[in-house]
């Protein structure tokens, strides 16, 4: 199914085109930092912005056509207001330009996939109870264990596929329904790998239990995005290398003009984005699409060649658009005060101790050394963590990667009980997780004991719950 979206061609502002003036156009080598995200997104808008019109301008001859990819264009708003709050109210615009379009029940739409996609979006946009009443009802005729457990692609059940069962998954986890995500986990998203490899996901299986192998970005995105969701951050690891070793720099093109395909690259971008690992690969491409850009600063599907000034598509440059707000840097080795997102408590050694054994607890900033740590990349994926007050290590006790491990200080051996991945989340918000894998395959974050985030709770371990709830984000204030 082809879902159209036109484009409109607007002049940039003076001070905007004096900046594409002086920048410099069409270099490929790879850079230490990746190309400057609002200046990107703002060419984007300035492109195709249509005023009266919706927030991007659409052509909805044809049922549901333009659904799936006018939610995913507010997508790339939201990736958009990640790093730039000014951007709040462009996709508040188009969540209103969609319920215009297509009101705020969806299940006329045959496509279960579509209403994901349009979840997706909303949960992110605040509209919870939209995108969980959508969800809800979606799934209710879409899920069964049938052929393999999972979504059915439409509601003729014709195919399990990945463009449903992927931001399914990654919907329910956002949804709080955790133990649906796991459903789409263990069913689809574990059993419709590519053969040859662990990593890397099929399109479709048919109803006769045919399977088609086609490799896409979009779908290996969803996967890496699923396993994050699930908790299962090594698997999403390794789902990165399968990618930038099969995939190649940059991705190939899957589709061009206003075709289903030509801005899924956006979509693999933002799911990578959450596996740091996937830095450096990403940084790539978006400087790749940025040198590529036209004198307009938007960048069509071939990025190993300057985009032509001619009529271009916005979904086609969406995909650019979003590899250029997507891609994430490390964070940089240094000292950091480590916050809770949910209550301003920060991580500290109790009582102020330095010696093995320590407790780790929570607590109000003070700018005292206890409450300072040294972060540093190992160059492997993961970082050690190393109180300011003594040098010891964060630790899990006994070195277990189990819910309810609480954690400690103790001298540095490079455990996996000692080593942690710091994943971003959204902007410059990460989970914290464990290098030691459950027996499950998952990996636990770092998390207030009991959930609690009150001063003085103890540190521990325990399942990703998609963020919602408890102590599992934080934020890195240098000091």
């Amino acid at each position: 199914m082809i879902k159209k979206h036109t484009v409109r061609n607007m002049a940039l502002g003076a001070a905007l085109a004096a900046v594409l003036a002086a920048a410099p156009v069409f270099q490929h080598a790879a850079q230490a930092q990746g190309p400057d995200k609002t200046l990107g997104m703002d060419c984007w808008n300035n492109q195709f912005y249509n005023g009266t019109n919706g927030f991007f301008d659409t052509n909805l001859s044809g049922t549901n056509n333009g659904f799936w990819v006018k939610a995913e264009m507010i997508e790339v708003l939201e990736d958009a207001a990640a790093n730039n709050s000014k951007y709040n109210s462009y996709v508040s615009a188009e969540i209103t330009s969609f319920n215009n379009t297509f009101g705020t029940n969806w299940l006329g739409n045959s496509f279960n996939d579509d209403i994901c996609w349009a979840v997706l979006a909303y949960q992110r946009a605040g509209q919870t109870s939209i995108a969980k009443s959508n969800f809800d009802a979606m799934w209710s005729r879409a899920y069964d264990t049938n052929l393999i457990q999972g979504l059915w692609w439409n509601t003729s059940k014709g195919s399990k596929n990945a463009c449903v069962n992927g931001p399914g998954c990654i919907a329910a986890a956002r949804l709080g329904e955790m133990s649906n995500a796991n459903l789409i986990w263990n069913g689809f998203e574990s059993n419709s790998r590519v053969v040859g490899s662990n990593y890397a996901i099929a399109d479709h299986m048919n109803s006769d239990g045919s399977v088609d192998w086609t490799w896409l970005s979009y779908n290996q995105g969803t996967l890496i995005g699923a396993a994050m969701a699930t908790g299962h951050n090594n698997f999403a690891g390794s789902a990165v290398t399968q990618s930038v070793n099969g995939f190649g720099t940059p991705i190939r093109v899957e589709g061009v003009g206003d075709q289903d395909m030509a801005g899924t690259r956006g979509i693999f971008a933002r799911y990578a984005s959450e596996y740091a690992g996937a830095g450096p690969y990403l940084t790539n491409m978006a400087n790749m699409a940025w040198n590529s850009r036209n004198s307009n600063g938007v960048t069509a599907g071939t990025w190993t060649t300057r985009t032509n000034d001619g009529t271009q598509y916005a979904w086609e440059c969406s995909a650019a658009a979003a590899m250029e707000e997507d891609y994430t840097t490390a964070l940089p080795n240094g000292r950091y005060e480590i916050v809770a997102t949910t209550t301003g408590n920060c991580l500290q050694c109790s009582g102020g101790g330095s010696a093995n054994g320590t407790a780790i607890v929570l607590g109000p900033y003070t700018g005292q050394t206890y409450q300072l740590w040294q972060v540093t990349n190992l160059n492997n994926g993961f970082y050690s963590i190393i109180s300011s007050n003594g040098g010891r290590s964060l630790d899990c006790i006994a070195c277990s990667p189990n819910d309810n491990t609480l954690l400690d200080l103790w001298d540095y051996w490079a455990g996996s009980c000692q080593q942690w991945q710091i994943n971003p989340t959204s902007g410059p918000v990460y989970r914290i997780s464990t290098q030691g894998t459950k027996s499950d395959g998952t990996n636990d974050v770092l998390d207030g004991h009991n959930c609690s985030g009150a001063t003085g709770t103890r540190m521990g371990l325990w399942s990703w719950d998609g963020g919602s709830m408890c102590q599992q984000q934080w934020t890195f204030v240098a000091r």
